[in-house]
């Protein structure tokens, strides 16, 4: 083989190799896995999983509130459109002054001093690069792995627009479009309520939205309360398991004594969509959050508009006027601000001594509450008057911010030492059903008996379920 044959083969040979690469990212992109980095170039796993990923987002059609079964591109959009419309349209919010009369002012000159200080470059630069580089494209076509590739040529650029917004509160509303992207929760979705609305953010506004995140994230801590772990930075999942196991597996062995206690697991729905953009203001202000700050929040919230994007297409203007949305960086931190409204009213009628709560021996704390984000376990004493407390609150704080608590789909578990009478009364006064156990508590068994097979066979089948695909 001659010199230039060599050379000639090496070219191509990179041509192809630099050709596999951009396959490779390809269908990478589009089999959407997370969970696995770099497999094979260009696999059937990859192909498959892509193919079965497009199959089960894909929209056949959708019942209207009339029950009616449409297929039509055009129809389906606009009962989505319809939907998000009401979703996103705001209550009354009678009982707010009320609920906020509970929350404690909680901030510190250091605290102050962490949100108010200004904005710099390299706090916009650090919030581009911890987002995930591939995620699917915005409104704009664009993903964070663009902007990351060429940070060297629109850098400035793209810091001088976020710090502008951050320092000046102008929110440039096509900055702020977004489209909701349907992603089935159950094999079969028939109704728009078996969807679960993801929201796709422009890479700016995300940045932007990242960048006050990651502030806000440095005095969460001390603002959430200890029965809360989700989204706090030293706060694990597990805490709120261990705990919940414990005082389940102390109540399951309390056969006797005269004071019995339950379990009250709440199913929120929809909680992101229905939270009241004025609760959401009125907490901050309640925990002393500057003014400042308070207004970019609320224009971040308040600005945006929705599409609907239906099996890859955006349809629909939506306005609303409540609601955070799934897919901005700052919502989660958000909605631990409004949910600490809750915790707040339990604390109040606690320290009144109005709610006992239960606790695994005589001598360890009581414990009448555990949240997980929008996911709630609330324990009290199982007689009448703590009853009619717990009752009192849910209605409060439901009134209040704008969430609506799913009696249906909620349940509640009593100590072995509750009569049949009391399980009776407090069953019909809080419309709640009764359980033996509670199935899961944060996707782990809450009761494990002699028969572990049973308590662990759906970890086997979700294993199964997932090579099968």
């Amino acid at each position: 083989m001659t010199e230039d044959s060599k050379e000639e083969f090496l070219v191509e040979s990179k041509k192809l190799d630099a050709l596999l690469r951009q396959q490779e990212i390809f269908w990478k992109q589009r089999s959407r896995i997370s969970w696995l980095n770099h497999g094979d170039r260009n696999t059937k796993f990859f192909h498959n999983k892509a193919s079965q990923r497009r199959q089960r987002n894909y929209i056949q059609g959708i019942k209207t509130n009339n029950g009616v079964w449409v297929e039509q591109i055009e129809e389906v959009a606009e009962v989505a459109s319809d939907y998000f419309q009401n979703m996103f349209k705001a209550g009354t919010c009678d009982r707010m002054e009320e609920c906020l009369n509970a929350v404690p002012y909680k901030m510190t000159d250091e605290m102050l001093e962490v949100l108010s200080r200004p904005y710099s470059r390299e706090e916009v630069k650090e919030a581009l690069f911890q987002m995930g580089p591939t995620k699917a494209p915005r409104p704009d076509g664009m993903n964070a792995l663009f902007y990351q590739k060429f940070w060297h040529i629109v850098g400035n650029d793209v810091t001088d627009a976020v710090l502008d917004f951050l320092h000046s509160g102008n929110m440039v509303p096509e900055m702020n479009y977004t489209h909701i992207v349907l992603i089935p929760k159950v094999k079969k979705p028939d109704k728009l309520s078996n969807f679960r609305p993801i929201s796709l953010c422009n890479v700016i506004y995300k940045i932007i939205s990242k960048v006050m995140a990651n502030r806000l994230k440095l005095i969460l801590s001390l603002l959430i309360s200890p029965t809360q772990s989700a989204f706090v930075p030293g706060r694990l999942i597990t805490d709120n398991v261990l705990v919940a196991y414990e005082i389940l597996h102390a109540m399951h062995l309390k056969k006797r004594g005269k004071k019995g206690a339950l379990a009250l697991k709440l199913d929120v729905s929809k909680a992101y969509d229905r939270v009241e953009w004025a609760f959401l203001s009125g907490m901050m202000i309640k925990l002393g959050f500057p003014e400042v700050w308070v207004d970019r929040v609320m224009c971040c919230v308040s600005t945006p508009s929705f599409s609907v994007k239906i099996n890859g297409k955006a349809y629909g203007n939506i306005i609303p006027s409540r609601g955070l949305r799934q897919g901005d960086p700052l919502s989660p931190y958000l909605f631990l601000l409004c949910a600490e409204g809750f915790t707040s009213l339990l604390a109040k009628v606690e320290m009144d001594g109005k709610l006992n709560g239960a606790a695994i021996s005589r001598s360890a704390p009581k414990i009448t509450n555990l949240l997980f984000a929008d996911d709630s376990l609330i324990f009290c004493q199982a007689n009448d008057t703590e009853v009619q407390v717990v009752s009192d609150i849910l209605q409060l704080y439901a009134d209040a911010s704008g969430q609506c608590i799913n009696f249906e789909k909620s349940s509640t578990y009593f100590s072995s030492n509750v009569s049949v009478e009391d399980k009776a009364w407090i069953i019909d006064k809080l419309k709640v059903q009764e359980v033996e156990r509670f199935d899961s508590y944060l996707g782990l068994p809450t009761l494990i008996g002699r028969k572990k097979y049973d308590s662990f066979s759906f970890l086997k089948e979700r294993v199964w379920k997932k090579i099968q695909g």
